[in-house]
């Protein structure tokens, strides 16, 4: 018998130019704060479904992720951007019941006390990509992608980054760090030692 072959995945990044597209195009919308929340405190899109608002810590800069909800079932707290708080303070969230769900109308996102539907996020980035003419390749799950790319791109440790992506090992972590990178040679020739 023949063992299936693991077919590797097809992970696009997501470039600053185009993240300055989707927000302007979101323009402080809810939707743009779960953009950022997968890209910026590496949450999944389940997980930030099941998000409330008393998961929020403003003092910490923190959202706690319940275990029950983890996709490791982990509970962690995920650190949040001030781009982040501010767009949370900007859509007044915390000015709703702890017990509410940070997104929860299904036509406009807004907190509430049913959870969201489960394919609402992938529907809601496949308008914003037709939208914006985006490489059909671009998932809303590529913001993940590029924030982990990105944060081991910038210098923050391996081990920071598996345990802030909620990843069980650090070779998961290092699949997401191969990526195509635009800026390697350039990278590699400033800073390769003399022969």
């Amino acid at each position: 018998m023949k063992l299936k072959r693991k077919e590797t995945k097809t992970r696009i990044i997501i470039d600053p130019e185009t993240r300055k597209k989707i927000m302007g195009q979101l323009n402080g919308s809810p939707f743009l704060l779960v953009c950022m929340l997968v890209y910026h405190s590496l949450i999944r899109p389940k997980e930030i479904r099941n998000i409330k608002v008393g998961d929020i810590d403003m003092t910490a800069h923190a959202i706690r992720i319940s275990g029950e909800v983890a996709k490791n079932h982990n509970a962690r707290y995920a650190a949040m951007s001030a781009q982040i708080e501010n767009l949370i303070t900007e859509l007044k969230i915390l000015k709703n019941p702890k017990d509410w769900y940070v997104f929860s109308d299904r036509e406009t996102m807004k907190p509430g006390t049913v959870i969201l539907y489960d394919a609402k996020f992938t529907k809601e980035f496949a308008k914003l990509r037709k939208l914006l003419n985006l490489d059909p390749k671009m998932q809303l799950y590529s913001f993940r992608d590029t924030g982990i790319f990105e944060m081991l791109k910038a210098g923050i440790d391996d081990l920071s980054v598996m345990q802030h992506a909620d990843h069980s090992s650090l070779d998961i972590t290092t699949i997401y760090a191969n990526h195509y990178d635009p800026k390697l040679n350039e990278r590699i020739r400033a800073k390769a030692p003399e022969f």
